[in-house]
């Protein structure tokens, strides 16, 4: 396609002719923009959609490790429950039985410190 302009001395249109430094300007001008382009949509992809996957990978995950966290939370619970059975039944029938003092609190908790000893893993602090 050829382009024309319009000379106001000859009243005519007169085609226009590209010179080789215009030519090199143009083409340098078409890649440049073209590399500005794909440099920000490479950004847009990897910021967006990659990071939109890693994210939904990373819900899946942390919804994983809720489930497991509760399921090891209520084996806990049954075991505390267990222990306790087992320390009223130390304390109330063999003690009785064979006739001993039943072990102080103080024996009990030997060796447990802190005012937490069983940290939340989901607590943020």
């Amino acid at each position: 396609m050829r382009k024309f302009h319009y000379n106001h001395e000859t009243c005519q249109y007169e085609p226009i002719r590209l010179t080789p430094s215009r030519l090199v300007l143009r083409l340098f001008l078409f890649v440049g923009s073209a590399l500005i382009m794909s440099v920000g949509f490479s950004y847009l992809y990897e910021d967006y959609y990659l990071k939109f996957r890693e994210k939904s990978r990373l819900r899946i995950e942390n919804e994983g490790l809720k489930f497991y966290y509760g399921k090891l939370e209520s084996e806990m619970n049954a075991l505390q429950e267990e222990l306790l059975s087992l320390r009223e039944r130390d304390d109330y029938v063999y003690r009785v039985i064979f006739e001993s003092e039943p072990v102080p609190e103080t024996v009990r908790k030997a060796g447990v410190g802190g005012s937490q000893r069983y940290k939340d893993p989901t607590d943020k602090d």
